[in-house]
């Protein structure tokens, strides 16, 4: 009989784990003494992080019984025990794909490579964690904080004065911290996605060190191993980004002219020399594969439908290019706005209901004050505004009609939604500045 996830130790534990993870994330706060977000934030951070973690971590051991977190945790302690038991050794764990495990150990918990990451992870802070599932859960969190607090440094950076705003969406969002806090794919994905936009944003700015070099390949790897649908969908928005901002600089309007084919014809070379492998790692989300894969999808939930209250449909789907093009509208509100209220029909299900019932009025309210006409003008020649909204769009659309359960599409829609919200935020506080600016003028 397996020994129970949480125990009596794992409650002993957390409350010097605490403290001593604590006291760390103080004794950084001490060092960057000159760091504002630094000084306001790191703490509640850690706090957010943390506490998200382990409600998460209760929620599969009281309230549904399973989860990926458990199967992931389970499998590193097999992996540990294989270790000491000198039956593996422990740099093959992290130089040998899972296929190697799987077949001469019949593993089955991590599924795939992208999983057994989770794992791999796991197996270093499980040495620190005295093999308790809430201290790892813990380590995770507090790991997981440098992805995203660097994410939050560098939306403030396109509007400082709105900080805590930011934070809101960043930071203090319940699902971020619920949903990328715990031993997940989605907690390793979202700190690498954090830290791969960081360090792109600080070379497209030549704002950097060799540290954004080392930092891009490795948050790179992370992605593309975990989910490499993330960075596919953010692909091609931030080619444009940084194309966008290379002419910028250009101050003749004419050599700027003379430069746009030029500059969309390096970086067109770019994608199509990497799209090979791009598309390889993507998996079911392959472009050859992805009218395949949705097919699948849609007739897995049809046969749980009786048994899941979670599960949404988005009618048929035509396995065809245009079939999917037709639904990707469907599948963005999905992702972003459900499910609605009147569809949560389990407790945890309503707060998801709650934040999508928020990011639609939000959405509405920045359309009202913007106008229309300014709120796509801004998305189309606003370079940050349209990498966020670029990106939200393609990956919202896709993740939207693959994911055909609330369950599933609360954990999934992580990586979009601090990203959807800034780009409504940046047209809102550049429509702000507009009529501040104007107002100025007509008083002088």
């Amino acid at each position: 009989m397996d020994e129970p996830l949480i125990n009596t130790l794992d409650f002993i534990l957390v409350p010097f784990f605490f403290m001593a993870l604590l006291a760390i994330v103080i004794f950084y706060k001490k060092k960057y003494s000159h760091n504002i977000l630094v000084q306001k934030y790191l703490v509640k951070i850690f706090l957010c992080k943390v506490f998200g973690g382990l409600l998460y971590a209760f929620l599969i051991y009281y309230y549904w019984g399973f989860g990926d977190s458990a199967t992931y945790f389970k499998e590193t302690l097999v992996i540990k025990q294989l270790v000491h038991d000198g039956k593996v050794g422990f740099l093959d764990v992290f130089l040998k794909d899972y296929t190697y495990f799987r077949e001469n150990f019949e593993l089955r918990g991590a599924v795939n490579e992208s999983g057994f990451l989770v794992v791999k992870v796991a197996l270093l802070l499980s040495y620190l964690s005295f093999n308790s599932f809430l201290i790892c859960t813990m380590l995770f969190a507090t790991l997981s904080i440098i992805g995203t607090f660097k994410l939050f440094e560098t939306f403030v950076s396109f509007a400082p004065r709105w900080h805590f705003i930011i934070a809101c969406f960043v930071i203090f969002f319940p699902s971020l911290n619920i949903y990328g806090s715990g031993i997940l794919k989605d907690t390793l994905s979202f700190c690498a996605l954090g830290l791969f936009f960081y360090s792109s944003i600080n070379i497209s700015r030549k704002k950097t060190n060799l540290a954004d070099y080392l930092i891009i390949p490795i948050s790179l790897y992370f992605i593309i191993v975990i989910k490499a649908y993330i960075i596919a969908a953010m692909m091609i928005p931030l080619i444009l980004f940084i194309s966008m901002n290379m002419l910028r600089r250009i101050q003749s309007k004419f050599l700027r002219i003379l430069a746009l084919p030029l500059v969309l014809g390096v970086f067109a070379g770019i994608l199509v020399l990497t799209y090979q492998q791009i598309n390889e790692s993507l998996g079911s989300y392959a472009v050859d594969k992805l009218e395949k894969s949705v097919s699948s999808y849609q007739t897995n939930y049809a046969a749980l439908t009786e048994d899941a209250d979670s599960n949404f449909d988005i009618g048929e789907i035509q396995p065809t290019p245009m079939g999917l093009l037709k639904k990707m509208p469907i599948g963005f509100v999905a992702t972003l706005y459900r499910p609605f209220l009147w569809e949560a029909r389990k407790p945890i299900m309503l707060l998801s209901a709650l934040e999508s019932l928020f990011i639609l009025l939000f959405t509405l309210f920045v359309l009202i004050k913007a106008g229309p006409g300014a709120f796509v003008k801004q998305i189309i020649f606003n370079p940050i505004v349209f990498l966020c909204m670029g990106y939200s769009i393609i990956f919202a659309s896709l993740v939207g009609i693959t994911s055909l359960n609330f369950g599933t599409l609360a954990r999934y829609r992580v990586p979009v939604i601090p990203f959807y919200l800034m780009g409504l935020v940046l047209i809102l506080y550049n429509t702000r500045n507009k009529v501040n600016k104007n107002m100025a003028q007509i008083e002088e």
